[in-house]
């Protein structure tokens, strides 16, 4: 492994989810690496245009060079396309917030997103990330893994919440029912306050390509909301399903 390679990695990572601009400081000190070589990073990444220099300043910030290179990736993902129109039925439909991501290790990353018009809803970035295991899109991918690829998540999981399930054994449990049923539901697992219903977009051998969810403040979102939704989107995911295999 190169190491020097997963340090500046780890560097603009660390910079760009910062949201401000950091010196070479402060980010040694945040990843507990040589001042030195993170100002090296730095220049270097500066020098490729992932980053710029502040003038007058000893700080650094990320460029748009990294969108650009995001928005090429994202396009690649013909899912966004043919998922698209499907969201924007369920929108109609539910009239909360309708979202579309795929899994990265134990992330799900959102592609795409219909945002609700109501005064109250749920704001999520688009290339944002959010666990896998506390997730309503996240649990609706892993309820179509087989037992190794399950037995192969972490045996604990991070809380966000007093609802988060934090064990491999309690999430393998209930993604059996999520399979079964066709959905999973997440209800202020991860964000107090808010729930969500996701379904898994299959390919034809039956593996999770992403999900598509909906989801809102869990004082118009309730439970018995998920359970009406439910039906509508598990049969919009299954003809998506049909459409994206061909």
């Amino acid at each position: 492994m190169d190491t020097t390679t997963l340090k500046g990695l780890t560097v603009l990572e660390a910079l760009v989810r910062s949201g401000e601009s950091r010196s070479a400081g402060e980010l040694a000190q945040e990843l507990g690496l040589v001042r030195s070589n993170v100002h090296r990073t730095l220049q270097t990444l500066a020098h490729a245009g992932y980053v710029e220099a502040i003038a007058d300043s000893a700080k650094y910030r990320p460029t748009l060079r990294l969108w650009e290179l995001g928005n090429v990736v994202v396009q690649r993902f013909d899912i966004r396309k043919q998922a698209y129109p499907t969201m924007q039925a369920l929108a109609a439909h539910t009239g909360e917030t309708i979202l579309l991501a795929v899994r990265q290790r134990l992330e799900v990353c959102f592609l795409d997103k219909i945002q609700t018009e109501k005064p109250v809803g749920t704001f999520v970035l688009l290339g944002a990330r959010a666990p896998v295991h506390c997730t309503a899109p996240g649990k609706a991918i892993l309820s179509r893994c087989s037992h190794g690829e399950l037995q192969a998540l972490p045996e604990t999981f991070e809380r966000y919440t007093a609802k988060t399930i934090t064990t491999r054994e309690a999430l393998i449990a209930e993604l059996a029912i999520a399979r079964e049923r066709g959905y999973a539901i997440n209800t202020s697992e991860w964000r107090e306050g808010v729930n969500s219903l996701g379904v898994p977009i299959t390919a034809p051998g039956g593996e999770a390509l992403g999900a598509i969810s909906v989801t809102g403040p869990d004082t118009r979102v309730t439970l018995k909301k998920l359970d009406g939704y439910a039906p509508v989107l598990v049969e919009a995911a299954r003809e998506l399903s049909r459409r994206i295999g061909g």
